[in-house]
């Protein structure tokens, strides 16, 4: 259910133009993202402690940059 409701918000969001239009569709997502954390008994806190280790360990998306693939190393 909650995955559903997530793509609906992700849709509405692909089409939202203006910046109130936009910040509303986020802030519906993030409802959704919090609803998802709580069904699995995680705090909004560990998410957000989670995903800034991550960016620290991996970078984020600030230059809207994504990685596609990883290339094992080599030994």
């Amino acid at each position: 259910m909650l995955i559903a409701k997530d793509k609906e918000e992700l849709e509405e969001l692909k089409k939202a133009k203006s910046k109130e239009e936009i910040c509303e569709e986020l802030a519906d997502k993030l409802a959704v993202l919090i609803a998802m954390a709580e069904f699995h008994q995680i705090s909004l806190y560990e998410v957000i402690q989670k995903e800034i280790a991550k960016r620290s360990e991996k970078g984020g998306f600030t230059r809207r940059l994504y990685l596609y693939k990883v290339f094992p190393k080599e030994q």
